[in-house]
């Protein structure tokens, strides 16, 4: 059996599916791991000495392919080399894309659409994911802050600690909240959802309620759409927090949907000069939580430096590569029975049954 390691699709993301220490595993449940020849963060004689194989030939690649493990989309280019049965596995876009894949009669699994349970936790590529982006998120704020972040006493004075806000507080928000208090930042955030304020709180962290917004919980522990009505209270609520902070992180995500527009043109002139705003929703380069970010840009105007994520990771790979390989190889654990030498169905596994967007009898 053989799996595959397309180049990724995008030329900003410089992750890979697979580190070294990850081939040698799947060398033992009897897979050949075969590598399309791109910019690797790791060397490839590391990839070679663990058993896995390089080619710049597309053709060879796909040959008599088991498996394609991805980071993004598969591109076309690899998907016509592909002759079905052929098992898919990556951050795939969801179900939108379910017609990419199953016009081609392949059995394609989603892995942002893993459930949020505790059995899934070992395979969860967006937690992975945005625990760095999180810690990516506090570097550009180190790095474009024109302050240091911890309180300093020296023989000149003082220098106060920097005043972080973070809006969103899932994965990359609370991980940006744990990075800023150990680097000596003071820090607050906010979120819509009333059951963040426990996991806000023990990390140090001041948590920040919506007044007149009910708690916005929806299925999985994401946060849902706000009404116009709600988003407008959040707006004006925002804009009085604005001048009391040195930096803001926006990390708002709402599944399905464009992300929560939280910070306006007309709001900027609250922010103090110097102040620092990084939008992670960006990250994929669509339209983020500030309306005057843009995707890999950095702006400054009104004395003001916006950050728009775009591929953050790309920044981090080996450590993005590391996580997201391990995630992987939970994945495989589960859609492979070793001891049956079969793959399982997508019915027989509830995780399975939510993220297969695509099968061979389509």
């Amino acid at each position: 059996m053989k799996i595959i390691v397309p180049a990724n699709c995008v030329s900003e993301d410089k992750r890979i599916a697979l580190a070294p220490e990850h081939v040698s595993s799947l060398i033992k449940l009897g897979f050949e791991v075969w590598f399309e020849q791109c910019d690797a963060p790791f060397p490839v004689s590391d990839y070679e000495a663990q058993g896995g194989r390089w080619t710049c030939d597309k053709r060879q690649l796909c040959s008599d392919a088991t498996l394609i493990l991805s980071i993004g989309a598969v591109s076309p280019d690899v998907l016509n080399l592909i002759s079905s049965p052929v098992y898919v596995v990556g951050l795939l876009g969801g179900k939108r894309n379910a017609g990419l894949y199953g016009s081609r009669f392949l059995q394609a699994y989603a892995l942002e659409l893993l459930p949020r349970i505790s059995k899934a936790q070992f395979m969860d590529v967006l937690s992975s994911q945005a625990t760095l982006m999180g810690y990516w998120a506090i570097t550009q704020v180190a790095t474009y802050l024109p302050k240091v972040l911890p309180m300093m006493t020296t023989a000149a004075g003082t220098l106060s600690p920097a005043q972080i806000l973070v809006l969103g507080a899932g994965v990359a928000g609370l991980q940006a909240i744990g990075m800023g208090r150990r680097l000596g930042a003071k820090v607050s955030a906010c979120d819509v959802r009333l059951d963040t304020k426990e996991h806000v709180e023990s990390l140090g962290a001041k948590f920040l309620h919506l007044p007149g917004i009910q708690d916005a919980e929806h299925t999985g522990g994401y946060a849902r759409a706000l009404t116009p009505q709600e988003q407008k209270i959040q707006q004006e609520f925002l804009k009085t927090l604005l001048p009391s902070y040195d930096a803001i992180i926006c990390s708002a995500l709402v599944p399905g949907t464009s992300a929560p527009l939280l910070l306006t043109h007309d709001m900027i002139a609250s922010c103090r000069p110097g102040t620092v705003i990084i939008d992670l929703a960006t990250h994929l380069g669509n339209s983020g939580n500030c309306e005057f970010t843009e995707p890999g840009k950095i702006i400054s105007f009104q004395n003001v430096t916006t950050v728009g994520a775009f591929y953050p990771l790309s920044a981090l790979p080996v450590s993005a590569s590391l996580l997201y390989g391990k995630n992987l190889l939970a994945f495989i654990n589960l859609i492979w029975n070793a001891k049956a030498q079969r793959w399982m169905l997508p019915e027989e596994d509830p995780l399975l049954e939510a993220m297969c967007i695509s099968r061979f009898s389509q």
